[in-house]
C-alpha cells in the first residue's frame, strides 16, 4: 500500500494499490463463507476434496496457458 501512495494515476476509492470497495467485498465474503468451507472440508471425504482441488488446479493451469497462447 505504501509503495503505491505516490502513483501517477489516482483512482477514486483507493489508497495506493488498495481498491477499497474490492477489499471490503472480498473481506465480507471471506468472513461469511469461511465457516461453510470449513464445515464442508470436515464433512466431505478427503479423496473427493483432493480430486476436486486437482481438477481446479488443472483448469486454472489450462486457462493460464491459453491466455499466454492468445496473446
Amino acid at each position: 500500500m505504501i509503495a503505491g501512495l505516490f502513483t501517477l494515476i489516482p483512482v477514486e476509492w483507493s489508497t495506493g494499490y488498495i481498491y477499497w470497495p474490492a477489499f471490503l467485498g472480498i473481506s465480507v465474503a471471506s468472513a461469511l463463507f469461511a465457516p461453510l468451507g470449513a464445515m464442508l472440508a470436515h464433512k466431505l471425504p478427503k479423496e473427493f476434496l483432493k480430486r476436486i482441488f486437482g481438477w481446479f488446479l488443472l483448469v486454472m493451469a489450462c486457462d493460464m496457458l491459453f491466455s499466454l497462447i492468445r496473446n
